[in-house]
């Protein structure tokens, strides 16, 4: 079985399968460092959350360690957006030329006329990463140095062959332009609108980006195989990328995406959730129906940690994984036999 399905699909095999924590463990022991942190929810039961692996956060429960979250990040810039929205900011079809003014110049009317719903659906057509992203970046921090005149730069001198939407391809740029255009419009930095939007509501206070000195007690050292690495640092496309969390708050974000009803973000919520572009993709949400039945999902990976967050509202069956070396996809962990 796939392991996308193995996580939002129960499995039938007749032999008794292996828990989320004994995969976890099994894992674990062929990871060169770090630690694999583990939650999970099924039905009304309470989340079970598992450390294996070896933390150097000392004697802090597993529910409380801090990890970079990559792209998990995503999701708040679609809640973002759906706020925008419902606040009467912006709308799903705002272009680009719309909401950056006229300053803003471009060489294509294909880019400047890509709407707010293809960055987040992954349909604008803009590629992977910034063409000017790579030259002056350190590699162990690539996003530390781009900044919106670098960003505001590529715009300027971007080109695509025709006009959005085009077949949806996964685009980190696309994304984080989304993420920095909310924040220019609201004056407001992208974390701040995380805070006030998101994780304030919801109750999630270790999601953020600026870390306070008892939350750097708590975070976990990235590595990359046996080599101990740096974190990583963005600026204008932080949000696609920028927060650290905790396997606790992050389980609070999927019974939010599991049961919006019960959410105070719940008309957000159902939002990012509705299905877009063949049903396969949300507002920076990734969608898999099975059965008829919608389970919702996004990884994450930085220089030194891997992550994962899926939720199936028909069984509210949840899931976290948290990994703190980039050798190891969370995904991976549950093929293990």
């Amino acid at each position: 079985m796939k392991p996308l399905l193995y996580l939002l699909v129960a499995s039938s095999l007749t032999a008794e399968p292996l828990t989320l924590v004994e995969q976890a463990r099994i894992s674990a022991e062929k990871l060169p460092k770090g630690c694999i942190v583990t939650a999970e929810k099924n039905g009304d039961q309470a989340p079970i959350y598992s450390l294996a692996g070896r933390a150097d956060t000392k004697e802090i429960p597993p529910e409380k360690i801090l990890f970079e979250i990559g792209s998990i990040s995503k999701v708040f810039t679609g809640l973002l957006l759906a706020q925008a929205v419902q606040a009467g900011k912006v709308r799903l079809d705002s272009t680009l030329q719309e909401v950056m003014g006229k300053k803003q110049r471009f060489a294509s009317e294909h880019v400047a006329s890509i709407t707010l719903e293809q960055l987040a659906t992954h349909t604008s057509g803009l590629p992977r990463l910034p063409d000017n992203l790579l030259a002056a970046a350190n590699p162990d921090d690539p996003y530390a140095h781009y900044d919106r005149r670098l960003l505001d730069a590529f715009l300027s001198k971007a080109t695509l062959p025709h006009a959005a939407p085009f077949t949806s391809e996964y685009s980190n740029l696309g994304v984080g332009l989304l993420g920095d255009v909310l924040a220019r419009l609201q004056d407001k930095t992208w974390e701040q609108l995380v805070l006030e939007h998101i994780a304030q509501p919801l109750g999630m206070k270790d999601t953020r980006i600026t870390l306070d000195t008892e939350q750097k007690r708590r975070l976990v050292s990235p590595y990359a195989g046996t080599a101990k690495t740096k974190n990583w640092n963005f600026k204008a496309l932080a949000g696609c990328g920028a927060l650290y969390s905790t396997a606790t708050d992050l389980m609070i974000l999927a019974q939010a995406l599991s049961k919006p009803a019960d959410s105070p973000l719940k008309s957000l919520i159902e939002q990012i959730e509705k299905p877009r572009d063949l049903g396969n993709v949300g507002l920076c949400l990734q969608i898999l129906n099975v059965g008829g039945t919608n389970g919702y999902w996004h990884n994450g990976g930085t220089g030194g940690y891997r992550s994962w967050i899926s939720a199936r509202p028909d069984s509210n069956r949840l899931v976290v994984v948290l990994i703190n070396n980039d050798a190891l996809a969370p995904e991976k962990i549950f093929t293990v036999k």
